[in-house]
């Protein structure tokens, strides 16, 4: 198809080529839903969108041990974190999402999880996510869809 443009040239074709391919094999993103801890406090979850949720839980994991969350507890670290969930999912599902949970919002992306939210994330969970069946409460051991996330049962310990 390149051939038809002999204008697009060097640098210009390489990104035309790049483009072309994510047209003709685009990659999925995910709605991703990463819970924070801290003994004796309420826990947060946040919600966001990746293509990598491995990557994104690397990059929430350190920006946590940074202290870049200016949110609360979290600001000061927390002593778990952990992927809860991933849904299939684009910008207008995220946005969908932080509209219904405004009221929970403790900042940004981040929401306190509360008993009311724990009940819609695990009722979205339970039906829609990619590994097909999420619980909260139960664990999902297998995360399928050619995505390398770590289980829910991992989870970072940020207390050492």
């Amino acid at each position: 198809m390149t051939d038809q443009y002999p204008y697009l040239i060097g640098q210009e074709l390489g990104w035309f080529n790049q483009a072309l391919a994510h047209i003709q094999n685009p990659g999925k993103s995910y709605i991703y839903f990463v819970e924070a801890r801290s003994e004796g406090l309420e826990p947060l979850v946040k919600v966001g969108l990746t293509i990598d949720p491995n990557r994104r839980l690397d990059e929430i994991w350190h920006d946590v041990q940074e202290g870049k969350y200016e949110i609360d507890w979290l600001s000061l670290g927390a002593e778990s974190l952990r992927m809860i969930g991933l849904l299939e999912g684009t910008q207008p599902l995220e946005t969908a999402l932080h509209k219904a949970f405004k009221p929970y919002k403790a900042g940004r992306e981040w929401f306190w999880l509360t008993d009311e939210l724990n009940e819609v994330i695990d009722a979205l969970l339970d039906e829609y996510c990619v590994c097909g069946g999420c619980l909260i409460a139960d664990g999902c051991d297998v995360i399928h869809n050619d995505i390398n996330v770590r289980n829910r049962g991992i989870e970072y310990d940020l207390s050492s």
